[in-house]
């Protein structure tokens, strides 16, 4: 596989496309504009296009989308209860996004709703519980299985500025593409265990990035899995998008921006490029 470098795009074609070819081209004068640090890579049945793809940066929250993927592959070892009720105490709670941290005193939760927790509203306190309960460890050996060569989890969330963190979980977008799609093709997983984790993408309450110039009026049919991640200067989003048949893994990934607004309308757009190619709009 061709790897990108920093800042720079390429594309790799399966065989000749003129949507293909136009989406790469869009994709890469999107990027050129962006005053940051970026990590995109995009994967279809035609090809991938990267942009530093394999560059690690900074991964925010998007770290909890393997964290849930180890969590369920350790409940098929027996050793790890999804539907086991656990009690997260008021010492647990941190800030930052998601709705333990505003629930009084304890709270009795199931492990299989902590994982939902972490991915629909990306909540903080669900995740550490959960990164305790699995550990570092055996989350960085399930990256390292599904190929991610550019990704480290080192640390619990800490709701502080990451920029000022002496350690930090870092991935690549082409690293994250490749947990999703080892989430999507089941690998080791059972197809009630695969389907949880893609229900709990979809169900994504965060969609102001990826999804967000595409997604009034979707039918059924199109299915949008996503799991988004941000901090100061900092704005990712990456997931899959099905229609027509056909899926694209879509990861961007931008640090040290200007302004953060200017990240979440480069993903929007990039977003919307990939709808449109999947769409025959382009």
């Amino acid at each position: 596989m061709k790897v990108c470098g920093r800042n720079k795009c390429c594309i790799i074609k399966e065989r000749n496309h003129l949507d293909f070819e136009t989406l790469g081209h869009t994709v890469q004068t999107l990027s050129k504009k962006v005053k940051g640090d970026i990590s995109l890579h995009i994967h279809t049945e035609e090809g991938e296009i990267g942009y530093g793809s394999a560059t690690p940066l900074i991964a925010a929250s998007l770290i909890k989308v393997p964290c849930v993927y180890a969590a369920v592959l350790k409940s098929k070892e027996g050793t790890f209860e999804l539907d086991e009720e656990t009690i997260v105490s008021a010492e647990q709670k941190i800030g930052g996004t998601g709705v333990l941290f505003h629930m009084p005193g304890e709270v009795r939760i199931t492990n299989r709703q902590l994982l939902s927790l972490m991915i629909t509203v990306s909540d903080n306190t669900a995740t550490n519980v959960i990164i305790d309960r699995i550990g570092i460890p055996y989350i960085q050996k399930t990256m390292v299985s599904a190929g991610c060569d550019s990704s480290w989890i080192k640390r619990k969330i800490i709701h502080t500025d990451p920029n000022t963190q002496p350690l930090n979980n870092i991935m690549s977008a082409r690293d994250f593409n490749r947990i999703l799609m080892a989430i999507n093709q089941g690998k080791n997983l059972t197809e009630e265990n695969r389907e949880f984790i893609l229900s709990s993408l979809t169900g994504q309450q965060i969609n102001h990035k990826l999804p967000y110039l595409f997604s009034d009026g979707l039918p059924p049919t199109v299915r949008v899995a996503h799991k988004t991640g941000d901090d100061i200067g900092m704005e990712h989003n990456g997931g899959m998008i099905c229609l027509n048949g056909k899926t694209a893994y879509v990861t961007v990934m931008t640090v040290k921006l200007e302004t953060n607004i200017e990240g979440q309308e480069y993903i929007r757009k990039v977003g919307k490029a990939v709808y449109n190619y999947l769409s025959g709009y382009i």
